[in-house]
């Protein structure tokens, strides 16, 4: 609208980065209000559109609220005027990419007759939780004064308008509400917010729907410094819910006495209960006594706690200015039980503290009790680590606290237990060994904690068969024979061993085990390992030595005569 003049966008809705729509109004050059929307396509915004009104009707019109599905599928609400001075509600579809003429929504059944020119009605917020269901809100005028209402659309097609069922049956005459914000979170699960007046103020309210069913409106509790009686004034101009049950409200009160003027204010649901609003602290240079006038008008969140309001308020030189208030989840240890909730004495332990919500950075530290011995917390990372210098009887028992870096700054604390028990015994192996002709290196293994320690004896042993007093033969097993036998030593040696290491050990052949060895030049051994206390062999290897050839004799040169 190359004559536009007071123009303004009012509403925006995004499929995806760079593709939006938005909606609003200008005045023309014969001084009339139009009704305006922009497509953005691929990060470029085109020339506004007028939205004109119905057919047959030449008056203003304005665009209140957009929203759109997919790219070139939107729906805008708004209003507009008739030719007997009606402002009838309207709704406009925009499919592939193409705008539709305008539409009026039917009224409840208690509306002013057009025909009178006395209705004043209008929709001013819409939401699409699917493709073809959609949820506007607004007003209408009836004999008992503005009443809130409430449209479902099917297939792109709005039925009847409904009324709103006031909270604690507030009187229909003379009644002033209206919701000026509606969000769903799938068809037929949706919230709308809005305003009303009791018997002598003006209030915020909220209603809710549930399985396709809209419940009674109910009246939102104000902060603890709202003005009472005929000097209230209050509304919600926004809500928006990450969740079902789970809803985020902002908009406005009128302060008492010692905090006078319009207020900032916002309200969080949880479960499906909202609970008192919390006034807004405004920025230093606000006016203050009276004058602050502040307001939000609009709040959306990323998720649950994460949400942003923007605003405006008046400064000390009684200037507008603009405001936002963002809001970061409550902080919360997310660790409510150790994983490894039992720790061994001696066996290096770790378990990682999480947390959820807050602003990191996180800080860590124990605000009650007691980690057991030989285990710390890293303030930074959460990590309790270390190694437990001895079994305790029972759980020692301790608070692990988080603080996050704010603002504000935010603390949480989780109570939790670690138990540590005695190891299991230590018990060692054989491994590799290597065997030279008078020697065996075998390593032995302990298994167990850095505390214990593997002790006890190894010991080389072969079987001698006997014929009188005879050695006919030699051998390492324990077979049945004829023949005498007997068991001889040919060699040991002690170990100690730390647990969680190896040593090698090397085991020498004694006189007895290098006599047989040269007398047979063969000698077939057992290796076997006896811990310190234990009552039998706990492992054995097989061993066989080789003796070295015996160098042959020198041949005598004959001397030349």
């Amino acid at each position: 609208a190359p004559t536009a003049q007071g123009a303004s966008l009012v509403s925006v809705s995004c499929t995806s980065p760079g593709n939006c729509v938005a909606g609003g109004s200008y005045i023309d050059s014969a001084l009339v209000t139009k009704g305006m929307l922009v497509t953005e396509a691929n990060g470029v915004w085109g020339q506004a559109t007028t939205s004109p009104p119905p057919t047959g009707t030449t008056a203003e019109d304005s665009i209140r609220s957009v929203t759109c599905t997919s790219p070139g599928n939107c729906l805008a609400v708004g209003d507009y005027s008739d030719a007997l001075e009606n402002s009838l509600a309207m709704y406009v579809i925009e499919t592939g990419g193409v705008w539709g003429p305008p539409n009026q929504l039917a009224l409840p059944s208690d509306a002013i007759p057009v025909t009178t020119g006395n209705e004043q009605a209008s929709l001013q917020s819409v939401t699409c939780p699917a493709d073809d269901s959609c949820v506007a809100s607004g007003y209408y005028a009836s004999s008992g004064g503005y009443q809130a209402m409430l449209a479902t659309s099917t297939g792109g097609v709005f039925g009847p308008a409904t009324a709103v069922a006031l909270p604690g049956g507030a009187p229909m005459t003379g009644q002033d509400a209206d919701l000026l914000s509606v969000t769903c979170t799938s068809p037929g699960n949706c919230v709308a917010a809005g305003f009303y007046s009791d018997s002598v103020s003006g209030q915020a309210m909220s209603v809710t729907e549930a399985s396709g069913v809209w419940g009674t409106a109910s009246q939102l509790t104000l902060p603890a410094d709202a003005a009472g009686g005929a000097a209230q004034a209050a509304q919600l101009d926004s809500v928006t819910c990450p969740a079902p049950g789970r809803c985020v409200a902002a908009g406005s009160y009128t302060g008492a006495n010692g905090s006078p003027g319009g207020r900032a204010m916002v309200a969080s649901e949880a479960d499906g209960a909202w609970g008192q609003a919390a006034g807004v602290a405004l920025p230093s240079g606000a006016a203050g006594g009276a004058g602050p006038n502040a307001y939000l008008d609009s709040v959306t969140c990323t998720g649950a706690g994460a949400c942003l309001a923007v605003g405006g308020y008046t400064d000390a030189a009684g200037g507008g200015q603009a405001m936002t208030l963002s809001s970061v989840p409550s902080l919360a240890v997310s660790t409510t039980s150790l994983a490894a909730a039992v720790a061994v004495a001696g066996v290096p332990y770790s378990a990682t503290l999480t947390a959820t919500g807050g602003t990191a950075k996180y800080g860590w530290s124990i605000s009650a009790g007691l980690l057991p011995a030989g285990l710390r917390l890293n303030a930074s990372t959460g990590l309790i680590s270390g190694t437990p210098s001895a079994a305790v009887s029972g759980a020692s028992r301790f608070t692990a606290a988080v603080s996050d870096s704010g603002p504000p700054a935010q603390q949480a604390s989780v109570a939790l237990s670690i138990s540590v028990s005695a190891p299991r015994p230590a018990t060692a192996s054989l491994g590799a060994l290597k065997v030279t002709s008078a020697k065996v290196a075998i390593t032995v293994t302990c298994a167990g904690t850095a505390l214990q320690r593997c002790t006890g004896r190894l010991l080389l042993t072969t079987i001698e068969h006997l014929t009188g007093h005879k050695v006919t033969a030699i051998t390492a097993a324990k077979r049945k024979a004829k023949k005498s036998k007997r068991t001889v030593t040919a060699g040991k040696a002690s170990y100690r061993v730390t647990g969680g290491r190896g040593i090698t050990v090397t085991i020498a052949l004694n006189a007895t085990g290098k006599a047989l060895l040269a007398r047979f030049r063969k000698l077939p051994a057992e290796l076997a390992l006896t811990a310190t206390g234990a009552k039998k062999v706990t492992a054995t290897k097989a061993v066989a030595f080789k003796a070295k050839p015996k160098p042959k004799p020198k041949r005598k040169r004959k001397r030349k005569h």
